[in-house]
């Protein structure tokens, strides 16, 4: 892996979970939403 810090030590936080279950309010966020995915628009299609 590059990085522009290479002469520097990276740390990495701990992952802890605090807050789970919460796809439902998060796929709220969504404009359109299939089978529990978010959709993403279309791209630079010409019609």
């Amino acid at each position: 892996m590059e990085s522009v810090l290479e002469d520097r030590c990276l740390y990495l936080r701990s992952d802890n979970v605090v807050e789970g279950n919460c796809a439902d309010e998060l796929l709220q966020n969504s404009h359109r939403v299939v089978e529990e995915y978010f959709v993403a628009p279309p791209g630079n299609i010409s019609l």
